[in-house]
């Protein structure tokens, strides 16, 4: 593992680190700069994208976002379809009317140079099941896109997405169907949904294609939960039994190697004080237990290979790409405390060797 690299750093809000590789080899860095709350205005930035045309040696600043439905927390949604075209999405979707749904969408044809947009793109929901929450003037549904696209060989998307329909007493991790290369989205199916497990239910839901056809999900449950995982065999329309990875996280990021090793990131970094008020309410929630990746070489049956990236004060929220085979580009946020005042936004690299599990070059 390399020496990590500050991409960016402030004394402001500076957290919450995503990234996506495009076709050019470029990288699209997107980091949040504003509060871990729905912002108070539409006219300030609240997400700034850098991007790296040398696989994260250097980056520069590309633009903000202006994403008014979008909490600091949530991970950016973006993806190349194999037309090149790239598919940009906010979280949380507006409401027309009780069944009327729709996201802003961008769109770049340019690997990620320019962007265009809003359209509206169109959600379907099962009728009736979802809340609705006020927000800036608007009328948001309780549910939101989470972090992945994934493109099938016809050309249909499935993303993932989680939020809360009318009778449930946690959140529900779903999946929604494009036929038309995102410009309107189905419901198609729930992955999981169980409000006796962990403190939330399952949210925070990342899918990845498998290269044997599967979709596997990884799901976070709390803060200092256990992270679950389901699989689709299916195309997406049912789902496996929940099942442990036996990693405590949240915010996992999942990518596939191009030798069809996974990979998967994670975390929560909470120190002692903070966590102590919240100890009646969450018993299981652990301090420390740092920035960490793992890796599957039996497609998600088992995770070996546990490996700490980083151990201090972070919100644990990470994001990570393949830039060369059997080599990872890991970002995380830093907050400041003592003698360092900034908040940063890292990358660093971690050299994959695959023998009988896995291991890391140190």
């Amino acid at each position: 593992m390399g020496t990590s690299l500050i991409v960016s750093k402030s004394k402001g809000w500076h957290w919450y680190p995503s990234i996506r590789r495009m076709k050019d080899d470029s990288l699209l860095l997107v980091f949040s700069i504003m509060a871990d709350a729905l912002p108070e205005d539409i006219v300030t930035p609240h997400h700034v994208m850098v991007r790296s045309t040398d696989r994260g040696k250097s980056w520069y600043f590309h633009r903000y976002l202006y994403f008014p439905t979008t909490v600091a927390g949530d991970a950016h949604v973006c993806a190349q379809l194999s037309d090149g075209t790239i598919l940009e999405l906010p979280n949380n979707i507006h409401a027309i009317s009780e069944n009327e749904f729709y996201a802003p969408l961008w769109r770049s044809n340019d690997d990620g140079k320019t962007f265009s947009g809003p359209y509206d793109a169109r959600v379907t929901l099962p009728e009736g099941v979802t809340k609705t929450i006020p927000a800036m003037g608007r009328t948001l549904a309780d549910v939101r896109f989470y972090r992945s696209i994934i493109e099938f060989d016809d050309g249909n998307l499935l993303a993932s997405m989680y939020g809360r329909f009318n009778s449930d007493e946690g959140y529900r991790s779903f999946v929604v169907k494009s036929t038309d290369r995102g410009e309107s989205w189905a419901y198609l199916s729930t992955i999981a949904y169980d409000p006796s497990v962990g403190t939330e239910s399952f949210c925070e839901p990342v899918i990845a294609l498998l290269p044997d056809g599967d979709i596997l999900c990884i799901m976070r449950t709390g803060s200092g939960e256990l992270l679950y995982q389901a699989r689709s065999n299916d195309g997406g329309r049912t789902w496996s039994k929940p099942e442990s990875t036996g990693a405590i996280g949240v915010d996992p990021d999942l990518i596939v190697l191009s030798d069809g090793t996974i990979a998967c990131s994670y975390g929560r970094v909470q120190p002692e004080s903070e966590i102590e008020p919240l100890a009646s309410m969450y018993p299981n929630l652990h301090a420390s237990t740092g920035d960490h990746i793992m890796f599957s070489t039996d497609g998600g049956v088992t995770w070996t290979d546990h490996t700490t990236v980083y151990a201090g004060p972070s919100t644990g929220y990470t994001g990570i790409e393949e830039t060369h085979p059997n080599q990872v580009l890991y970002t995380f946020d830093t907050l400041g405390y003592g003698w360092q005042p900034y908040n940063t936004i890292r990358v660093v690299t971690i050299e994959v060797r695959k023998n009988s599990s896995c291991s890391i070059a140190q």
